[in-house]
């Protein structure tokens, strides 16, 4: 756990993005070599903190930090390839399909982006069903916590 804490504290301290990029490579290799550590970021929600501390950091996002990002949401980043696949939903949304993050960058990696993402829903990819169930629940659980919010702020009063 500490581990994990001391990367999120590398990319807040992170001045340039080949800095960025190495401290984001690091959090993706621990990622890989323990499930456990894997589960815990998604359980204290990692995943959001990063994207809130890269919201700051826009002037350094460049095609190799984001190649990071997609690998530390569990999507293989070749340019097109058919057989990518979710692999975390909480880091995908938050720091892929987080579009708050990406406004600010250049055109071309607002491009790079985006056909990324649509690579994931193509037709000929064969985990096409699964990557847009991934996308759907993501955003579902989000919807269906705001909706009990809503109704118990309501009962409360």
């Amino acid at each position: 756990r500490d581990r994990y804490q001391r990367r999120v504290r590398g990319i807040e301290k992170a001045h340039t993005n080949t800095r960025l990029k190495m401290v984001l490579d690091i959090l993706r290799a621990l990622m890989k070599y323990n499930y456990r550590l894997t589960r815990e970021i998604e359980y204290n929600k990692y995943a959001e903190i990063i994207s809130f501390l890269l919201q700051s950091k826009v002037k350094l996002l460049n095609s190799s930090v984001l190649v990071q990002l997609w690998k530390i949401g569990g999507v293989s980043f070749k340019q097109k390839s058919p057989n990518s696949i979710i692999g975390s939903r909480l880091a995908f949304k938050h720091l892929i399909f987080n579009f708050d993050l990406w406004k600010n960058t250049t055109n071309a990696l607002q491009h790079l982006v985006l056909s990324q993402i649509l690579t994931l829903m193509e037709e000929k990819c064969p985990f096409r069903r699964f990557n847009l169930a991934q996308m759907k629940s993501s955003d579902m659980k989000t919807e269906k916590k705001k909706k009990k919010k809503k109704k118990k702020k309501s009962t409360l009063r």
